[in-house]
């Protein structure tokens, strides 16, 4: 099993945070792309409030008693969360919501500080910090909302749909994103006013057929992995759910070669334990604890799956997990 080597994490509100140079990238294209003073204010808001937002998750996520951590991609973030306890779909809608009400309400506080009215278009246009500021802050948080993966108001609309038609809810709306945001496209070409939507609406098709492809091959069988390592994750994590454990263990072997990375490592251990094998389950423990950049997050996923709880009381499995806990603890 493949290693690297701890590095410090920076760490915001408590919540380990992965500023990934994909990021600092994306952030200096758009300050390349607007150019000048109105490049640095869209840049730096949009750095800013794209944070704001993925700690509103965090800090929706540890209140639901859940273990929470950041990761800031180019053109995307995360914030993945690890649940202790089971959560109720409910839960899982307020967690969903919690980034871009987080997004909205700091960039109208902003706003309002600044002496600008974000309802009026005019007062918000007055300046190259309030405009920038707005778009980042309000229009994005508000376009978050839009009902549609992967964005969070698709969140929401896939968690009820998965409560009332199990195991199907999210894959019928990831079915209809895709078609909704197909149709945009094709209206981007053809009608001049949405002509400005096409590249953000090209970006969203484009990761809702990556998810659409990654949904169609787990539930056929034969999934490569993306190289990305909280997609890989989940990935496993969906197979596991499904009951298909060997296939999650192939998939998580070649996500951790890929990219070797504590939450691929957890997964394999979980489908690995469900099958009662302890020398895999043991072998991928210790590959998460050589990976981990955060111990404290790990231990907390360990105690929170129910597959390893279930042997922890082998003498090998409660050696390497009593190692984890002693690195979190440090």
């Amino acid at each position: 099993m493949p290693t690297t080597t701890s590095r410090p994490r920076l760490r915001i509100l408590g919540f380990p945070t992965q500023i990934r140079p994909g990021f600092i990238v994306f952030i200096g294209l758009v300050v390349v792309l607007y150019g000048g003073s109105l490049g640095l204010w869209v840049g730096a808001s949009l750095a800013v409030f794209t944070l704001i937002h993925e700690l509103g998750h965090a800090i929706a996520a540890r209140a639901n008693g859940c273990v929470a951590s950041i990761s800031l991609n180019f053109m995307m973030a995360y914030a993945a969360y690890e649940p202790t306890r089971p959560l109720s779909w409910r839960q899982r809608i307020v967690i969903a919501l919690a980034g871009s009400s987080a997004q909205v309400i700091a960039g109208t506080i902003v706003l309002a500080a600044m002496g600008v009215n974000p309802f009026d278009y005019n007062s918000v246009d007055n300046s190259e910090a309030s405009a920038a500021i707005w778009w980042s802050a309000i229009i994005l948080g508000l376009i978050n909302l839009i009902p549609l993966v992967p964005l969070d108001g698709g969140a929401v609309v896939s968690t009820i749909l998965e409560h009332l038609f199990p195991t199907r809810g999210r894959w019928m709306m990831l079915r209809a994103s895709v078609a909704v945001t197909s149709a945009f496209v094709f209206l981007t070409f053809v009608t001049d006013v949405l002509r400005g939507f096409l590249p953000f609406s090209l970006f969203l098709l484009f990761i809702q057929y990556q998810a659409f492809n990654a949904e169609k091959l787990v539930r056929q069988g034969n999934a490569k992995p993306f190289g990305e390592p909280i997609i890989d994750s989940q990935v496993v994590e969906q197979l596991i759910e499904i009951g298909r454990h060997t296939e999650a263990i192939r998939y998580a072997r070649e996500a951790f070669l890929k990219s070797p990375h504590d939450s691929i490592a957890l997964q394999a251990a979980r489908a690995t334990a469900a099958q009662g094998d302890i020398t895999g389950t043991v072998s991928w423990l210790h590959a998460a604890l050589a990976t981990t950049v955060d111990p404290l997050t790990l231990s907390h996923g360990v105690n929170a799956s129910e597959e390893i709880v279930s042997i922890a009381h082998q003498p090998d499995v409660q050696s390497v997990v009593a190692s984890i806990a002693l690195r979190a603890s440090q």
